[in-house]
């Protein structure tokens, strides 16, 4: 039986999209590789976004840091976005 992806259009197999019980059919709207791809895009968004200085700031905050320490030691943020770095790297390699 064949299903059209509903993000890409191509006609392919029910077998290439997931199981969804809620779904009429069984299976999800879109196929597997468009989900991957979306997700893989959202994924590289968020790490993209989490390196702003608002970010940062904001994460420094609320580990007890006042604006002021923030504001007077501007080497906070770039530490702490050496360290997300390094977090991200180590889960890669890890992941490997």
């Amino acid at each position: 039986m064949c299903k059209i992806c509903s993000k890409c259009g191509k006609v392919k197999e029910f077998v290439d999209f997931s199981t969804d019980k809620r779904a009429t059919d069984g299976r999800k709207s879109e196929c597997k590789q468009c989900h991957n791809l979306y997700n893989r895009t959202k994924r590289n968004y968020n790490w993209i976004s989490c390196l702003s200085d608002e970010y940062i700031k904001s994460k420094l905050t609320r580990t007890g840091f006042t604006t002021k320490q923030i504001n007077d030691n501007p080497e906070l943020i770039e530490l702490r976005r050496n360290l997300i770095i390094l977090r991200r790297t180590i889960w890669q390699t890890l992941k490997m």
